[in-house]
């Protein structure tokens, strides 16, 4: 594995002592420097701090589980962190949906050294990406020698791309792909050579292949940015309503769509940080008790990420207790409007902030 003089950083993130011990013993062998976390709250602290290469993650964790960790690491513009979840769970929705939250691999407990160290390498030697990746479903068309095969985006960037297909293609094998921008098969397609820096073998949604894009020129660099923010802006939505509270959270969406505004609305935080990158909000309206994470943690994940310096935040609770609105200001929250509220004053102010895309 692994023997460069810099030593590589992983983090291991379990509660259970015995694959702790397991993992660490492993993997101080093989030259990594190993950092240790017994809980959700703690790893986090030390992705924060440490910066580490991979990530080794329990699933089922007392104080924060692993996919909380998950979201809140993709939130907070930790988009690259190689995430690898080490779990008996054997649910495939389960894994799917952590998948689909930003977890990159799956590991089955008991784990198996082989899978271990292959799956380690695969992701520590993967070039770095050095732009922002959008999931996103884009058509396209690829070649392989002669065969010219049609397949979709899981994600792109503006230097690579991940192709959902379960044709076999191999590391370091060049494809050259076809992208559609827009549902036209007849459109001018983008023309551009990439290598195959990633493979993902099975039967789900996932399989298929990461790609580096080769010898990028500045008009074809033009052309994805442009695609990317065309599929951005179909997503977006100027206004995310998240409270778990049902007549509350469809009253506001009906009040902000009728007055205008593109409207966005989850029932949770943590579905909400799922949805951010995608759904790209200008304005914010949470309430603050919620299960699984509060509204102030989730402004504070919210605000630990560059990109969303300047998105207004407007707490909606009932909870107004003079502690809990100076946690709000101190979260980052640019204004607070108590339960139970006047809908004109919500709409007066939502248009003082932002203005109706």
């Amino acid at each position: 594995m692994n023997k460069n003089s810099q030593k590589k950083k992983i983090l291991i993130v379990d509660d259970d002592e015995f694959f702790i011990e397991f993992e660490r013993a492993f993997l101080q062998r093989e030259h990594f420097e190993i950092f240790e976390a017994r809980d959700g709250k703690e790893a986090m602290s030390i992705i924060r701090d440490k910066s580490p290469d991979l990530v080794l993650l329990d699933l089922y964790m007392p104080s924060m589980g692993g996919m909380e960790v998950v979201v809140r690491a993709r939130a907070e513009g930790f988009m690259d962190l190689p995430i690898i979840i080490v779990s008996k769970e054997e649910d495939s929705a389960k894994i799917t949906e952590l998948k689909e939250a930003g977890a990159n691999d799956f590991i089955t407990k008991p784990v198996e050294i082989d899978e271990l160290t292959t799956k380690i390498n695969t992701y520590l030697n993967e070039s770095h990406r050095a732009s922002h990746r959008l999931p996103t479903s884009i058509k396209l068309r690829y070649r392989t020698l002669d065969e010219l095969l049609r397949a979709e985006t899981k994600d792109i960037s503006t230097s690579g791309i991940f192709v959902r297909t379960k044709k076999d293609l191999e590391v370091g094998q060049l494809v050259e792909l076809f992208l559609y921008a827009a549902d036209d098969d007849e459109a001018e397609p983008i023309k551009i050579l990439g290598e195959v820096v990633r493979t993902r073998q099975g039967d789900d949604e996932n399989s298929g292949a990461g790609l580096k894009f080769i010898n990028l020129e500045p008009a074809s660099v033009k052309l994805i940015s442009g695609l990317l923010e065309d599929e951005l802006a179909k997503s977006k939505v100027d206004i995310l309503i998240v409270d778990d509270d049902k007549v509350i959270r469809e009253m506001l969406y009906d009040s902000l769509t009728d007055a205008g505004y593109k409207t966005g609305k989850c029932d949770n935080a943590i579905e909400a940080l799922k949805q951010i990158d995608k759904l790209n909000p200008s304005l914010i309206l949470a309430d603050i008790l919620m299960p699984g994470m509060s509204g102030i943690e989730f402004c504070e994940t919210f605000r630990k990420n560059a990109r969303h310096e300047g998105v207004p935040f407007i707490f909606v609770s009932s909870k107004v207790d003079k502690e809990t609105v100076m946690m709000a200001r101190n979260s980052g929250a640019t204004f607070f409007i108590a339960k139970p509220f006047d809908m004109e004053h919500v709409l007066n102010k939502v248009g003082e902030l932002i203005s109706k895309e």
